[in-house]
């Protein structure tokens, strides 16, 4: 073999090794941010947007993009797709802002191919939802309603996305009629206890159980239905019926904080403020904490005359987006309460 070849098929090889190491890499990379959960996912879906996201351009290099090399079809589709996945790493960082800020670049590529952006829409809504953004939820759900969506199960989604925000600004007739489609699409249980909950605000407690016992006539440990039932018992002053209910719920799946937390309302309405506080910091000793849980550890202490305790958790009330449930607005009751401190 003459020197000049031996370079040759040396300088080969080592291009073979760069090219394997390379491939490697974003295969590597590829994965990582699909699978959002690993530490490292977002660092990962940077590079693969960096090396990807002018793929409609004249100067793409789809050597460089691991959506080229291993994903089959549209690149832009894919792209998308890891737009999604770095929003999903985002969530689980809690980085709200950054994960909506990609929904909406995977939704700007997904408007060429609007039936696949359910996932998109129903998780942006959701991330708006939690931000107490419940205006734009509704916008957000009426633009996938809009769309093309072509799976019913799909769409029926975001009916019953819109109601709940719809029950959050007190737009009662309107969550009922996204309820009533929904159900009609439908059969789904959380679309009949969503609609028990708009009955029993309104006062309709006969429509609020019949939906109730419409699930739990089919699933008669439902934890949600008993849950649900056990409000409206509450809402009704049936303590006893309400407290059963939402011990059931405990017992099924322990220690199933929703009716920990309803308890600890029955406790305060009851005028037990020692059972709620001893329910309300059991929760609040975990992960879940919000302005409704604060709002009702505070009316607790109130009840028991410890008024720095009181102010400390109405404070805390308004750090957090405001809700709307059946005693009204978390953050108009923590501003009366704390005006009359």
């Amino acid at each position: 073999m003459s020197w000049r070849l031996l370079q040759v098929v040396v300088a080969a090889a080592a291009c073979l090794d760069w090219s394997a190491a390379a491939d490697a890499d974003g295969w590597e990379d590829f994965n990582s941010c699909r699978n959002g959960r690993q530490v490292g996912s977002v660092a990962a879906c940077d590079r693969v947007v960096e090396a990807c996201r002018d793929f409609d351009e004249p100067t793409f290099n789809a050597a460089a993009c691991p959506l080229s090399v291993y994903m089959r079809g549209d690149i832009g589709f894919s792209l998308a797709n890891i737009y999604e996945n770095r929003a999903g790493a985002y969530t689980n960082r809690q980085d709200f802002d950054s994960a909506l800020a990609d929904y909406e670049r995977a939704l700007a590529i997904y408007g060429k191919s609007p039936a696949d952006s359910g996932l998109a829409y129903r998780n942006r809504g959701n991330i708006l939802f939690q931000k107490g953004r419940y205006e734009d939820v509704v916008a957000n759900s009426t633009a996938a309603i809009g769309s093309s969506l072509s799976d019913p199960a799909v769409v029926v989604q975001f009916y019953v996305q819109r109601a709940q925000a719809y029950i959050q600004l007190d737009k009662l007739e309107l969550s009922r009629a996204d309820l009533d489609r929904a159900i009609a699409m439908k059969s789904l249980p959380g679309a009949y206890l969503l609609r028990a909950h708009v009955s029993a605000r309104e006062g309709k407690f006969d429509q609020a159980h019949a939906d109730v016992a419409t699930v739990l006539r089919l699933q008669p440990n439902d934890r949600n239905g008993l849950v649900t039932r056990g409000t409206i018992y509450r809402r009704q002053k049936s303590w006893d019926a309400a407290l059963a209910d939402f011990n059931k719920a405990i017992q099924l799946e322990p220690p199933g904080m929703p009716a920990v937390f309803e308890r600890a309302r029955l406790y305060i309405d009851m005028g037990e403020p020692d059972r709620a506080l001893e329910d309300l910091d059991k929760i609040l000793a975990g992960p879940t904490k919000n302005g409704a849980i604060y709002l009702e550890r505070g009316l607790a202490r109130l009840a028991k005359g410890d008024r720095d305790g009181a102010k400390s958790d109405f404070d805390m009330v308004l750090t957090y987006p405001s809700a709307s449930g059946d005693r009204g607005s978390t953050h108009e009751l923590a501003k009366a309460a704390l005006a009359k401190m």
